[in-house]
């Protein structure tokens, strides 16, 4: 069915059916939080033979209540291809600015494109300020300037003013921001003073290496967003780099003011030779499971269920005894709902219109990569991902009579949560903490930036809740005591699983896919081409 332009959303409303549902088991919903959280699992690092481990429960779980495998060959496994990279391993990058040598991790900190192997350019280099295209946030950096196959030179800045998750997006898109006006590579300047220790540690960290998504053949791919070339300037260079056109310290007052000179080209070229960077192959996988749509007009479009799988391992270097990160609600729990979420979808009176997909996801922990393979892709099985329901580490500690919707201003998933919680006697709540941005933290992020609307669902207790919270935070997050022993009360997450179950159902019993919202930020940038709902009055 095509949709017009802009959708009344209210309309929608009226094409849902009530939704029958069995009530959800806690005895399952703790088996299964319990095994994924076990020591024998080693904390479920990407890679290891516990991660594997726990793949493997997943998909024996989704086999046996009988979804159907939505992975690779007709099996629930979708294969994830990473690189541990090294980068300039085997041979540092050569470097010239007009006639200047400027050495690698002393004077400039270097990244290239693995996939230009060995290279040899020269680059025309020009300024554009903070290196933002968000004019409704003050920043439109590139106008009418022609950047293309050059290097633009940008003022390291973060945009203050506007919606957190809005401004959080753009200040981690410089990168993309370039490729998509045709720039070849990115250069970084940060202001004068830096001091020698505050460069060296970025020198060290920056030249650790890091983990990225990689092709087939284990060759890291989407390095640098579709850049050929990055570049972090050590302030003790820019004068160097600034010869003949303004003096540094007119660049330094834009740090202050947040106002940047305009445009101009840089005198000296860039000259750059360098080698692939080595990496290291890494295999993995996402774990998927579906539920084939019953509409032959709407089951090959398939709303995707996510929870990540990975924790951060075992780290012998940890203080204590318990060496082992067993992430029991980081995200064993998580998954776990979204098991149950599954069931009770299979075992509802009705099949639903549209298919869906349930992901346990790989590589969370490194740079939703994994979620990030599967959104690229646009797909599973054939059929088009419409919409992204994530759960990542829900706090159900105790009883909850609130729920957080992240990014459910900017879609029409939104009302499908709100009509969701008012069935089940709960209340919506407003993101208690709007500037930790968690709509672009976690994997439901991956798939926003495809232009797929997408919310993740979290509950608020209903006595203490900023307490209890801050308690997890405080004391178990990211730590080996992020344990199943913790969990005294298995109801509050099977009233989870049950929110998220309904929620997915409406969802997939719906006339129309989830649509943006015609003034989202994240609609009309990401997705603008995409059908748009009218927001209701």
């Amino acid at each position: 069915m095509k949709l017009p332009l802009l959708i009344g959303a209210a309309a929608l409303a009226f094409s849902v059916p009530a939704l029958a549902q069995s009530a959800p088991s806690l005895e399952r919903i703790e088996a299964d939080t319990t095994i994924l959280s076990a020591d024998e699992m080693g904390g479920r690092e990407l890679g290891s033979e516990g991660y594997d481990k726990a793949a493997a429960y997943v998909a024996a779980q989704m086999a046996a209540m009988g979804l159907k495998p939505g992975g690779d060959g007709q099996t629930y496994l979708q294969a994830i291809t990473l690189a541990k990279v090294a980068d300039h391993a085997d041979a540092p990058p050569s470097m010239r600015l007009g006639r200047k040598t400027l050495v690698h991790g002393e004077d400039v900190i270097i990244e290239t494109d693995p996939a230009l192997g060995a290279f040899e350019k020269s680059y025309d280099l020009v300024y554009v300020g903070d290196g933002f295209d968000a004019p409704q946030f003050g920043s439109s950096a590139y106008g009418d300037v022609d950047v293309r196959g050059k290097i633009v030179v940008i003022s390291a800045f973060f945009l203050e003013k506007g919606p957190a998750d809005v401004l959080a997006h753009i200040n981690q898109s410089p990168f993309a921001i370039a490729a998509a006006n045709g720039a070849a590579g990115l250069m970084m300047m940060v202001p004068q003073g830096m001091p020698d220790d505050v460069w060296n540690e970025i020198s060290a960290e920056q030249n650790g290496g890091g983990i990225n998504l990689a092709d087939a053949q284990g060759v890291p791919v989407d390095k640098l967003d579709g850049l050929e070339v990055a570049i972090m300037l050590n302030p003790k260079v820019n004068a160097d780099l600034l010869r003949g056109t303004v003096s540094p310290m007119v660049i330094d007052q834009g740090y202050m003011t947040g106002k940047f000179p305009p445009s101009f080209a840089i005198k000296e070229r860039l000259d750059l030779s360098a080698t692939s960077t080595s990496s290291e192959r890494i295999d993995s996988a996402n774990v998927i499971g579906m539920i084939e749509g019953s509409d032959p007009a709407l089951a090959d479009e398939v709303i995707v269920v996510t929870a990540h799988l990975d924790h951060v391992g075992t780290q012998s270097d940890h203080e204590g005894e318990d060496k082992i990160f067993n992430g029991a609600f980081d995200n064993a729990i998580g998954v776990a709902s979204m098991l149950e979420a599954a069931r009770m979808a299979l075992a509802a009176d009705a099949p639903p219109r549209r298919s869906i997909a349930f992901v346990a996801l790989g590589a969370e922990e490194q740079g939703l990569f994994g979620s990030a393979h599967l959104a690229k892709a646009g797909n599973i099985a054939g059929k088009r991902i419409v919409a992204n329901v994530n759960l990542d580490m829900p706090l159900t500690f105790v009883p909850f009579d609130r729920v957080i919707a992240f990014g459910a201003e900017h879609s029409t998933i939104g009302e499908d949560v709100a009509a969701v919680a008012r069935d089940m006697g709960l209340k919506i709540m407003a993101d208690p903490q709007p500037d930790e941005a968690f709509f672009v933290r976690s994997d439901h992020y991956s798939f926003v930036k495809e232009g797929i609307p997408s919310v993740m669902l979290d509950v608020w207790p209903a006595k203490n809740g900023a307490a209890v919270n801050k308690r997890f935070m405080e004391n178990h997050y990211h730590d080996p005591s992020d344990e199943v022993g913790i969990i005294t009360d298995w109801k509050p997450t099977g009233e989870f699983a049950r929110l998220n179950a309904l929620l997915i159902q409406r969802l997939a019993a719906a006339d129309a896919a989830p649509l943006w919202y015609e003034d989202s930020y994240f609609g009309t940038t990401l997705a603008p081409r995409a059908p748009k709902a009218r927001r209701a009055q």
